[in-house]
């Protein structure tokens, strides 16, 4: 997900994206990693996986966990954050 930036600035901006792979969306996650400039590696598997969803019959996505590398470095000014899903 985002990476090297606030702690609540991250969280912020990671919600759209998370929003968007919950709903199984990839025009919405790619219009929110472009306007919102989230840094998020991956994005493009990511974005590919989820227009495959339909012909792979996945229709839901659940967000096992969200966190952020300040939970573990104690360093909140600069994290990277990491979500979980189970797709089926």
């Amino acid at each position: 997900m985002n990476h090297y930036e606030a702690e609540a600035v991250t969280r912020t901006k990671d919600r759209y994206a998370l929003e968007a792979i919950q709903r199984l969306d990839a025009e919405a996650l790619a219009d929110a990693v472009v306007s919102r400039h989230i840094t998020m590696c991956g994005f493009v598997p990511v974005y590919v996986f989820l227009k495959m969803c339909p012909q792979l019959k996945i229709t839901r996505a659940e967000l096992i966990d969200y966190r952020t590398s300040g939970e573990v470095s104690g360093d909140y000014d600069r994290v990277v954050s990491y979500a979980g899903f189970i797709f089926s």
